[in-house]
């Protein structure tokens, strides 16, 4: 692959495929995709309940079956039905794209769509969080072990936010503290919700300490904070949030659609400005937007030397206009960037499930919407941007005498533990290897 190219892929698959559906999630882990939840076509596998939804109007309104399916019908069609789902797939990788329908055990969450599915710091626990079914939105708190298949109810003391969905949630690992552990919490921003029959978009922030499993409402958040909204992506950047698009409530010469790009610094717990910005300066105060308004569309940034690269596919651009563009961020200059695009693209879509495979370089995508439900699966490599999936970051001290035997520190990311570590030195003429 060529440096700055991605290129599409659209995967053999085998064994059970989940039925078509969006505001599902997808998670991967240990060369794994977990599935969960979603609102579309049930095809009679327990577990779904049916409810009619209208994904296209207001938030707040249901969504009716689509009359045109995009692709043939995985299931006779006098068994289809819009419903909305709380089953469980598990997508193996490296099994040839293998589904496994999951019979779990212990406390299934109840059926959902549009809540969030955040990978813990094991690396074998997913955290469930709200959704909406019928709908009632939740604010309740799940996890499932993929050891063990199991799901179970997490209690979390301290007050959680208000019921929401079109919320978004992430994890962030700070900097090692001086007793050796690092800070791990998973702030939850924004969505539409509230309490009791209340409803309205909201821009709040709430996290959960996941050393002491106690929620908190993030207050005093110094700098101009994006409007209220919905349907948009919150990205894990080192410990900044990067906030793009969505949408909100409209008002009289706006339509309630973003475009817009925001920084949550929380290491300053501010939200900041450009580089260089100053009130009544040349430069402006505004990060560069997404290439146009868009909502419900999928945004992952993964970690690359120098910097993070943030990509975005899909969602609306405007009412019933759909993308099938991929757009990255350079985090380090805050750049949109657009890379060359080898294969056939999916089609236009909205609100379909996104997650990154490290071992592969990969951003699989699973599902959507665009006048129907979807039950595709696409990937999309993005090796030739973000590099390997391992990179030499540091090494201290970066000096020594010439006489050598100085103990050296090598830091990097994608580094795997092993009883054996080899590190070859070169200065280009001459190189020794080190065990």
């Amino acid at each position: 692959m060529r440096g700055g190219e991605v290129a599409w892929v659209q995967p053999k698959e085998k064994g059970q495929r989940p039925s078509a559906r969006s505001g599902h999630t997808l998670t991967v882990t240990k060369e794994k995709a977990i599935l969960f939840g979603g609102c579309g076509v049930n095809d009679g596998e327990a577990g779904a309940h049916r409810a009619a939804r209208r994904r296209n109007q207001r938030i707040s309104r249901p969504c009716a079956p689509p009359a045109r399916p995009p692709r043939p019908p995985l299931t006779p069609p006098r068994a289809r039905r819009a419903a909305v789902f709380n089953d469980t797939y598990i997508l193996h990788i490296t099994d040839g794209y293998r589904w496994e329908l999951v019979e779990p055990n212990g406390e299934v969450p109840s059926p959902r769509w549009r809540h969030t599915a955040t990978l813990l710091p094991d690396g074998n626990t997913t955290l469930v969080f709200g959704g909406l079914c019928k709908g009632k939105r939740f604010n309740d708190v799940h996890v499932f072990s993929l050891d063990r298949q199991e799901w179970s109810v997490r209690e979390v003391a301290g007050t959680p936010p208000h019921p929401r969905s079109h919320h978004t949630a992430n994890l962030v690992e700070f900097d090692e503290e001086e007793d050796g552990e690092a800070e791990k919490k998973i702030f939850v921003i924004g969505g539409y919700g509230g309490t009791g029959s209340c409803r309205d978009f909201s821009l709040d922030v709430h996290a959960i300490d996941l050393d002491t499993w106690t929620w908190s409402r993030i207050e005093r958040i110094k700098g101009s904070a994006p409007k209220p909204r919905a349907d948009h992506t919150v990205c894990v950047a080192g410990h900044l949030l990067i906030l793009s698009g969505g949408r909100g409530a409209s008002t009289k010469g706006f339509a309630g659609f973003f475009d817009d790009v925001h920084v949550l610094d929380l290491a300053d717990q501010e939200w900041k400005r450009p580089t260089g910005y100053q009130p009544g300066g040349a430069t402006s105060g505004n990060f560069p937007a997404l290439p146009s308004t868009l909502w419900n569309h999928q945004a992952c940034a993964i970690e690359s030397v120098p910097s993070f690269k943030m990509f975005v596919f899909g969602g609306q651009r405007a009412e019933f206009s759909y993308s099938d563009q991929v757009h990255v961020l350079d985090t380090a200059r805050m750049m949109w960037v657009q890379p060359h695009i080898a294969g056939a693209p999916p089609s236009a879509r909205e609100d379909c499930a996104v997650a990154y495979d490290p071992k592969t370089c990969q951003l699989l995508y699973f599902g959507g919407w665009r006048q129907g439900w979807l039950d595709d699966l696409w990937c999309l490599n993005v090796a030739g941007i973000v590099g390997p999936p391992y990179a030499v970051q540091s090494i201290a001290p970066i000096t020594g005498p010439v006489t050598g035997n100085t103990p050296i520190v090598i830091r990097g990311i994608g580094f795997v533990e092993s009883p054996i570590v080899q590190v070859k030195f070169t200065d280009g003429k001459r190189e020794g290897t080190v065990v």
